[in-house]
């Protein structure tokens, strides 16, 4: 393996390691929100749709 090509192989393994943080952040930071707005709300705000 050339060392373009060992740098390609890492640049992708960060690539997915960086993708599936952000996804996982972004899947808890919505799901905090969601709850932290049901808290904060009366219940006469809250919209059940």
């Amino acid at each position: 393996m050339t060392g373009l090509g060992l740098a390609i192989t890492i640049a992708s393994i960060w690539a997915v390691i960086a993708f599936g943080l952000a996804g996982l952040f972004i899947y808890r930071y919505c799901k905090f929100c969601r709850v932290f707005n049901r808290q904060c709300m009366q219940p006469e705000e809250r919209n059940y749709d």
